[in-house]
C-alpha cells in the first residue's frame, strides 16, 4: 500500500508542475500521465480528487494479467475510443456469415461431410480491412439524426476480432434442423416453413439466456508476422512427408513393425490396440485426436501442461493397464472379440449384446464423468463461485483486465432472462403443434441443461476441454422416450444444444474481454449474427437441398453422416 500510495503522489505532483510550466512537449506528455493515471484509478477520479479509499478499493496493483500466458500476448492498455462496430466490420461479417452458412450447412449432408475453418477468415479479414481501410471514402453521411462513415479511421483490431465473433457464430452447426431432415425424410412429415424457422431460431438463441458474462471463466524476439510465415512456410514442406512421401509416418507403430504376426505383440502396440510405444507425426493426426475432446480448434497447444500431464497419465493407467487386464483376465468374455473396437456384438441364440473392453471402460468413464464433475466443482471451486457472484467486474480478482472493462456497460441480466423466456415459450408453443416434445420433457432437456453448464464451462474454461454429456442425455431421453424417435432426437438436442450455444457465447465474451470490446455489442452481435445465420441455413436446407436433391441422406454421395442417427435408430428399434 505505501508503494501505491507513493506512486500516486508521485504522478500527482508531475502533473501540477507540468500544468504551472507547460509546453507543447509537456502537453502531450502530460495527456499520456493522466491517460496512464485514470486507467489505474478506474477512470472515475479526477488526479487532484484522489482519496484513500478510491486507493484502496479502485486502484489496481497488477499492472499485467493474473495469468502468465494471458500477459505475454494480450495488451494491459485500452484506448475506448477506438471503433470496433464500423462499416467494415459489419459488412465482413455479414459477408462470412453468408459464405460460411450455405457452405456448411451444404457440405453437412453429403457422405464425406467438410466444415469450413473461421480461423482462415480471421486470416483472410486482415489484409482486406486494410485494403478497405484504404480504398472506401472517409466521408460521413448523415440520415435523419445519425452520420456514419464508410471509413471511419484505420482498421483496428478491435474490429479484426468483431469479424472473428461473427465467423466463429456462423461456423456453428445447427442441428434443430437435423432434426426436421429426419422427420422429413424418415417419415415423410413435412413441417411448415413458418414453424421450423422460429422453431431453429428459438433453440439456437435460447443458450444465450442462459450464458451470462463470468470473467471468472478465463485463463522470441523476432516479429509475430515473421514467425507466423515462417511456421506457414515449414508447415507447408513438412506436411508433404506424411501426407504424399512417407505416409507410414502418420502414425508410426516401431515396435508392431518388429514382429506383426504376433498378436500379443499387436494387441499392445498396433494403432487399433494399446498404441505401446506408437510415434504420431502427422499434425492432422493429433488435431483430429484432440477433436474427440471436443477442444476447441482441436489443438493441444492451447491445453495448460497440467491438464496434458493428466491426459497422459489417465491414458496411460486405463489404456496400457487397466483394459489390458480385463481383457487378458477374460473378464465377461472379453477375449471372445477385439481388445480395440467401438462396436455391438450379437452372438448366435444369445439374446445378449456384446462389447469389447475398451467399448465397456470409455461408456463407464462417460457415465462416471458428471456425478465427479458435480464434486469436483463443489469442492474445488464451491468457494470461488460464491466469492464471484458477490463481486463486481471492477474489483475482480484485482486483475487489470477487468478494471480496464469496468469502463463498459454490460449486458443487463433482463436481456438474459427476455431472451431465454421467449424463445421458451416459442419452442414450447411449436413442439406441441408440430409434435415434437412433450413440454415436461422439454423443460426437463432444458433443466439438465442448465444444471450442467456451470461445472463443463468452469472446466471448459481452465483446460479447454469440453466434458461430452451427449450419452448421458441420450440415456436419460431413451429410458424415458422408449421407441419415440423423434421425441428422444429432439430431448438430445435440447440437453446438450442448448448448453453448447451457451458455452459459445461465453467463449466469444471471454476473447471480448481480452480484445477490450463491449460486451453489449459482443451480446447484440452474437444474437443478431445467430439469427441470420439460422435463416440463411434453414432456407438453404428447406428451399434448395430438400427440394432440389433427390434421395437426400439416401444416395452414395449424400449419405447424411454427419446427422447423428442413433437417437432415431435406438428409439425405433425400441432400445
Amino acid at each position: 500500500k505505501g508503494d501505491i500510495a507513493t506512486s500516486v503522489s508521485y504522478r500527482t505532483t508531475v502533473i501540477y508542475q507540468m500544468e504551472n510550466e507547460s509546453n507543447g512537449t509537456d502537453l502531450e506528455m502530460l495527456e499520456v500521465v493522466q491517460r496512464d493515471m485514470s486507467i489505474e484509478l478506474n477512470c472515475n477520479t479526477q488526479p487532484r480528487q484522489i482519496s484513500k479509499p478510491d486507493i484502496k478499493h479502485n486502484y489496481i496493483d497488477a499492472e499485467q494479467a493474473s495469468f502468465e500466458e494471458i500477459a505475454g500476448i494480450v495488451s494491459n492498455n485500452d484506448d475506448p475510443s477506438i471503433l470496433s462496430v464500423t462499416f467494415r466490420s459489419c459488412f465482413m461479417g455479414g459477408l462470412f456469415t453468408i459464405f460460411l452458412s450455405v457452405i456448411n450447412q451444404y457440405f453437412h449432408y453429403r457422405t464425406i461431410s467438410y466444415v469450413f475453418p473461421s480461423i482462415l477468415l480471421l486470416l483472410f479479414s486482415y489484409p482486406l480491412g486494410k485494403l478497405m481501410a484504404w480504398c472506401l471514402p472517409r466521408k460521413e453521411f448523415n440520415i435523419w439524426r445519425w452520420s456514419f462513415s464508410l471509413n471511419p479511421c484505420q482498421f483496428s483490431m478491435k474490429e479484426h476480432a468483431l469479424i472473428f465473433v461473427m465467423s466463429s457464430v456462423a461456423a456453428q452447426n445447427i442441428y434443430s434442423i437435423d432434426i426436421i431432415v429426419i422427420k422429413n425424410i424418415k417419415y415423410n412429415e413435412e413441417t411448415s416453413f413458418g414453424l421450423g424457422l422460429f422453431f431453429v431460431i428459438s433453440t439456437q438463441v435460447m443458450g444465450y439466456g442462459m450464458a451470462e458474462q463470468s470473467t471468472s471463466l478465463r485463463w522470441l524476439n523476432m516479429s509475430r508476422l515473421k514467425f507466423f510465415i515462417l511456421a506457414s512456410i515449414c508447415q507447408a514442406i513438412y506436411y508433404w512427408l506424411p501426407g504424399y512421401i512417407m505416409p507410414v509416418l502418420t502414425a508410426l507403430s516401431w515396435m508392431c513393425m518388429i514382429k506383426p504376426d504376433n498378436v500379443l505383440l499387436s494387441q499392445l502396440t498396433a494403432n487399433r490396440g494399446g498404441g505401446i510405444g506408437s510415434l504420431i507425426l502427422d499434425w492432422n493426426t493429433v488435431t483430429g485426436s484432440y477433436a474427440l475432446l471436443n477442444v476447441p480448434f482441436a489443438s493441444p497447444i492451447i491445453v495448460p501442461r497440467w491438464a496434458l500431464i493428466n491426459i497422459l497419465i489417465g491414458f496411460v493407467t486405463i489404456v496400457w493397464i487397466i483394459i489390458p487386464s480385463f481383457y487378458y483376465s477374460n473378464l465377461w468374455n472379453f477375449k471372445r472379440f477385439p481388445i480395440a473396437v467401438n462396436q455391438f456384438y450379437k452372438i448366435e441364440n444369445d439374446p445378449t449384446t456384446w462389447l469389447s473392453a475398451s467399448s465397456v471402460i470409455a461408456w463407464s468413464l462417460r457415465f462416471s464423468s458428471l456425478p465427479t464433475l458435480f464434486i469436483h466443482t463443489i469442492f474445488y471451486h464451491g468457494k470461488d463461485i460464491i466469492k464471484q457472484c458477490r463481486t463486481s467486474l471492477r474489483k475482480r480478482e484485482n486483475d487489470v483486465h477487468c478494471v480496464l472493462m469496468a469502463k463498459y456497460r454490460e449486458a443487463s441480466e433482463w436481456w438474459y432472462i427476455v431472451i431465454f423466456t421467449t424463445a421458451f415459450v416459442i419452442v414450447m408453443i411449436i413442439c406441441h403443434f408440430a409434435q415434437l416434445i412433450t413440454w415436461y420433457y422439454l423443460l426437463l432437456a432444458v433443466l439438465f441443461a442448465s444444471i450442467c453448464l456451470l461445472p463443463i464451462g468452469i472446466v471448459l474454461a481452465v483446460t479447454s476441454i469440453n466434458i461430452d454429456v451427449y450419452v448421458i442425455a441420450e440415456t436419460l431421453g431413451g429410458s424415458l422416450l422408449h421407441g419415440k424417435t423423434i421425441e428422444l432426437s429432439t430431448f438430445v438436442m435440447f440437453a446438450v444444444v442448448v448448453q453448447t450455444q451457451a458455452l459459445g457465447l461465453l467463449m466469444n465474451f471471454k476473447l471480448g474481454h481480452y480484445m477490450k470490446l463491449s460486451p453489449r455489442v459482443m451480446f447484440i452481435i452474437q444474437l443478431v449474427i445467430t439469427i441470420f445465420s439460422s435463416i440463411i441455413r434453414y432456407i438453404t436446407t428447406n428451399n434448395y437441398l430438400l427440394t432440389s436433391i433427390p434421395n437426400l441422406c439416401n444416395s452414395d454421395a449424400w449419405n447424411c453422416t454427419a446427422i447423428d442417427w442413433a437417437p432415431s435408430n435406438f428409439a425405433s428399434n425400441g432400445e
